[in-house]
């Protein structure tokens, strides 16, 4: 006669196995975390860099400013025509321009633009510009408070910050909303935060 083993998993072998599954969960999502993080750190430490080579153009050149967006790469026809564009995957872009001195309006004419953009943070990184206007979020698609792009420049005769503007991308190299002078800029990732603070009158920023 063939006996069969009906014999179940034990009361403490499930509470063992149970474990054994909340600690791997918990490594997973820490080291994700992790992860996140490290793109939010990297994100804003790109970020200061681009600061620095706008200022230092603008100063040495023309108005040289930035605009700085949340590119798609599902905004395009295909992959190959964003990567041709210079966005091989999603996440935060800065294009630099130069232009003439500003008018009475704060509005200027581009001269020429850099075609390459230079990636600085990916999808998961959430990007915030604190101005004296208002908080404005970076992201695609757009929700509601949210904008496309912020543009931001020096003057060149004193280094200062101009004001921010926001709005769409291609309108930011001729017009846009004024949000006033830029106070902040914020990466988060995971459980991290990092902050770039700007002082509007110096022009300075810092990383923090």
């Amino acid at each position: 006669m063939i006996r069969k083993n009906n014999k179940g998993f034990s009361l403490v072998e499930l509470i063992v196995v149970l474990a054994i599954m909340a600690v791997m969960i918990g490594i997973g999502g820490f080291t994700l975390s992790l992860m996140i993080g490290g793109e939010a750190k990297q994100a804003a430490t790109k970020m200061n860099a681009q600061l620095n080579d706008v200022k230092t153009g603008a100063m040495s050149r023309y108005d040289e400013y930035m605009i700085v967006s949340y590119v798609d790469v599902a905004s395009y026809a295909d992959k190959k025509t964003a990567a041709a564009d210079g966005v091989p995957e999603s996440g935060f872009y800065v294009d630099k321009h130069m232009a003439t001195i500003r008018d009475t309006s704060s509005i200027r004419q581009d001269i020429t633009a850099d075609t390459e953009k230079a990636r600085i943070g990916s999808a998961t990184v959430k990007m915030t510009v604190v101005t004296s206007g208002g908080s404005y979020v970076l992201t695609s698609p757009k929700i509601s408070g949210d904008v496309d792009a912020v543009r931001i420049g020096y003057d060149r005769a004193t280094g200062k910050l101009c004001d921010v503007y926001v709005g769409t991308a291609s309108d930011l190299t001729t017009g846009g909303t004024n949000a006033g002078q830029i106070q902040e800029i914020t990466f988060e990732g995971g459980s991290k935060t990092y902050t770039i603070t700007f002082v509007s009158e110096t022009g300075k920023h810092k990383l923090g």
